[in-house]
């Protein structure tokens, strides 16, 4: 298990370890060596997934079909791609937070709340 795997899961059992009643204390000494250990073996930074290029995009989008979830679905790719939403920012969107400009033919989007602005100032992305 890779380090990060292995914290999530740490995460997951501290979080439920009062629901069940449970002490979990994270900072073990036991539980400490062995996520040194766990480190020590897989080395240093875990690389990321590589982004979508816009052929990659393309291909996908030539998927969808013409029904209303389709065409949801390719909505949210075109626009998260460009403007590098997070899963969380596009999920938290709605029909107000997005503003048509038909004179630039483009689209601004505002963002009430992300994971770099966690007091919810908000802000605008075109996209």
């Amino acid at each position: 298990m890779k380090p990060r795997t292995a914290q999530r899961h740490l995460a997951a059992d501290r979080g439920r370890a009062p629901a069940q009643a449970i002490g979990f204390d994270t900072r073990h000494p036991v539980l400490r060596r062995t996520m040194d250990g766990i480190r020590r073996s897989f080395g240093g930074r875990q690389e990321g997934a590589p982004a979508l290029r816009h052929d990659d995009i393309a291909a996908i989008c030539k998927t969808f079909r013409l029904d209303v979830r389709s065409v949801r679905d390719k909505a949210i790719i075109c626009s998260a791609s460009p403007a590098a939403f997070r899963r969380s920012e596009l999920v938290a969107l709605n029909v107000e937070d997005l503003d048509f400009d038909k004179h630039k033919d483009g689209l601004a989007v505002t963002l009430l709340r992300s994971k770099t602005d966690r007091d919810g100032k908000g802000g605008r992305s075109p996209s």
